[in-house]
């Protein structure tokens, strides 16, 4: 059963997995911009854009509790502020990062990520980070660390990788999507009605 806010939601993830292949390609070297700054701020923005993905996602899966609050969501454009209002409505609204581990023929086994994946608190730090990056720098402030951020910059793709793979979405309903974007064949979600 398709649902067009599940449907709109899973398109956004897969504009995720785009930009996650295009960090990949310029952190393991198979393109390069020629320059340092170049490659770190290239990395940088699609961390940014991901991110916003991940916001505008979570508005999408609670578009009605949301617009029936406020009127803003279509020019609403700072992924920070309006995950706090979601929030503020669906405090259980931030993706649950799963694995889906098959036992005993049991495709529908689910497990809790062991692994580092971007918690709510990364969400907040990386964006900071990616904002404060999009700027020129100031001749009077700090330089910005581009090599240091392009050395910690395969720690946060493996943790927005962790996190969106294969993920669960709780609506403010009490029903919830699980979407696999990961592994082989094409990324598919489930609606879960509410227990």
């Amino acid at each position: 059963m398709s649902q067009p806010n599940a449907d709109r939601y899973l398109n956004l993830m897969l504009e995720a997995k785009h930009r996650i292949f295009s960090i990949d390609q310029v952190l393991s070297g198979k393109c390069n911009l020629g320059f340092l700054p170049t490659n770190t701020e290239t990395v940088y923005l699609q961390f940014r854009k991901i991110l916003e993905l991940v916001a505008y996602a979570s508005l999408v899966a609670n578009i009605d509790i949301y617009t029936a609050a406020r009127k803003d969501h279509s020019t609403e454009w700072h992924a920070k502020r309006f995950l706090k209002k979601i929030d503020s409505l669906n405090p259980h609204f931030y993706p649950d990062a799963l694995r889906h581990d098959p036992v005993d023929g049991n495709s529908l086994n689910y497990e809790s990520v062991d692994a580092p994946y971007l918690s709510r608190a990364d969400f907040e730090i990386l964006y900071d980070t990616c904002g404060a990056l999009m700027h020129s720098e100031n001749p009077y402030g700090g330089a910005h660390q581009y090599s240091t951020l392009l050395k910690d910059a395969p720690a946060w793709l493996e943790k927005i990788g962790n996190l969106l793979d294969v993920h669960h979405i709780r609506l403010v309903d009490g029903s919830s999507w699980l979407m696999h974007l990961g592994g082989e064949g094409h990324p598919f979600y489930m609606v879960l009605d509410k227990v």
